[in-house]
């Protein structure tokens, strides 16, 4: 039921607006790609399937003696038939990677709350009691801003030094005098 004001009319629904990430949210969000199974979308993206996945459309030079998109009325039924098999292939990724995160969607829910609610400056308890439409729209909103891709940006540079570092690390153990 709405809240109404002093004069009787509905309250209007709260704004949500999104802050910057804060240190806490880090947690939360590796918590959450634990939980989502981001090691078993990982193993599905193996070398082979994603070769399935790629497909250059033909091109040919034009007048300028630059490359161009050849168009699809002009392709032959090779390539045709390989656009086919790499688009199948992509939905089928697709599909195999939203099953994952959807059988473990549940086991994330306090996170997304928390992870919602620190990002929006709001309480737990107002993120669970939104309708699913604006739900959606909110996790929507948090993980289309440049700061999520920028989070993500930052732990792949990371983990790349990590490996890089341990790399060092093992080959001068080996190199290391005994």
């Amino acid at each position: 039921m709405a809240k109404k004001n002093e004069q009787g009319a509905a309250a209007a629904a709260p704004e949500f607006v999104l802050k910057d990430l804060a240190s806490d949210d880090v947690f939360t969000m590796t918590s959450l790609i634990g939980k989502l199974g981001i090691s078993n979308i990982a193993k599905l993206l193996d070398a082979k399937t994603l070769r399935a996945t790629r497909f250059e459309a033909p091109t040919r030079m034009n007048e300028n003696g630059e490359l161009e998109p050849l168009p699809m009325a002009e392709w032959t039924e090779g390539q045709k038939m390989a656009a086919m098999q790499a688009e199948d292939a992509r939905t089928q990724l697709t599909l195999r990677i939203v099953e994952t995160i959807l059988n473990n969607f549940e086991k994330c829910r306090e996170d997304i709350y928390r992870l919602l609610a620190s990002g929006y400056s709001v309480s737990v308890e107002e993120i669970r009691t939104v309708s699913a439409v604006t739900l959606i729209g909110l996790i929507d909103g948090y993980i289309n801003r440049e700061a999520f891709s920028d989070f993500f940006t930052q732990v792949l540079r990371l983990m790349g030094h990590m490996g890089s570092s341990g790399l060092r690390m093992s080959s001068s153990a080996v190199m290391a005098p005994v």
